[in-house]
């Protein structure tokens, strides 16, 4: 069995701070216009403060409030399904935002292994790297942390009733079971599950597989069934309320397993799914992926071909 609804003609709307769901409902009379069938939404969940993509996802149980949270979105879905548009959204399966408003990850870097998400997230717990056992290095010093101590960027702060390590307008949780006194900084840094680091050693050290090079993407564990079902929970809700009709699943090959992540999504439809696969030259797209194609970079490039010596 297919899904209910396929798209004819698509439209992306990328929203940000600087286009909500609201500025989202002025244009719908003119892509309705445009002929268009579909919306293509980027990613909707809350991501971190700064984002202006929302690829890197904070929380995927929360539609972000700066585009208007659950209530903006469902008046501006409403108002799409007057004028005959459904909705496709950008799914990002792979990987969430390290800032530390992503309350999992901020609960790894207090408790280590022992937290409830270490196994969320993928994370060698026991790299050789001398001195990594059991803790996340995080390359996001400008200089080696010797260095920023002595300077006094590094320092203890008080934040909501509890200590933090600050760096800049950063907050790092502190381990609960540390001994250190908070004059003695080294030693409480040594007791932490992380190990702040000088940027520049990330690519050679980092143990925590990234998005691409990208530190601040840190990868999920998408193949353990809790994980796909604490991201997913919120998603299937948007769907069997009808406010989801599709989705474009970003960058499935950094998944441990691909196809059994679709069947997973696909036993709650079946709906309209296409992947964000780059395929090379003649590359075919995996025959046993239950999706409904790709999200046309394939095509898009043959196309450029025939205007291009």
């Amino acid at each position: 069995m297919g899904p209910t609804r396929v798209p004819t003609a698509t439209y992306r709307l990328q929203f940000n701070r600087d286009f909500t769901f609201e500025q989202a409902e002025e244009v719908l009379d003119y892509l309705q216009e445009l002929g268009v069938s579909d919306c293509y939404a980027s990613p909707l969940f809350r991501a971190s403060a700064e984002s202006t993509h929302g690829y890197d996802i904070c929380c995927f149980g929360e539609i972000s409030p700066a585009l208007g949270g659950l209530d903006g979105f469902k008046k501006f879905s409403a108002a799409a399904r007057e004028r005959g548009l459904g909705l496709l959204l950008d799914m990002v399966p792979n990987h969430m935002g390290s800032a530390l408003t992503n309350e999992w990850w901020v609960d790894v870097l207090r408790h280590g292994p022992g937290s409830d998400y270490a196994q969320f997230f993928d994370i060698d717990w026991d790299p050789p790297t001398p001195g990594l056992r059991n803790k996340v290095l995080l390359p996001v010093l400008d200089d080696h942390c010797w260095k920023v101590v002595a300077s006094g960027k590094l320092r203890v702060a008080e934040e909501n009733g509890e200590f933090v390590i600050a760096y800049h307008d950063h907050k790092y949780p502190i381990a609960p079971e540390s001994k250190a006194s908070l004059k003695h900084l080294h030693q409480l840094l040594d007791e932490q599950h992380y190990r702040l680091a000088y940027w520049r050693v990330g690519p050679h050290e980092i143990n925590y597989r990234r998005f691409f090079d990208i530190t601040e993407l840190v990868s999920l564990r998408m193949e353990r069934l809790e994980v796909f079902e604490a991201t997913h929970k919120v998603l299937f809700e948007l769907i069997d309320d009808g406010l989801v009709m599709g989705l474009r699943i970003d960058h499935p090959d950094g998944l441990w397993n691909p196809k059994q992540y679709f069947e997973r999504v696909q036993t709650r439809g079946p709906i309209y799914m296409v992947a964000e696969k780059i395929l090379t030259g003649d590359e075919p797209l995996p025959e046993d992926w239950p999706v409904d194609g790709t999200t046309g970079y394939d095509f898009l490039n043959r196309l450029n071909g025939i205007y291009i010596d």
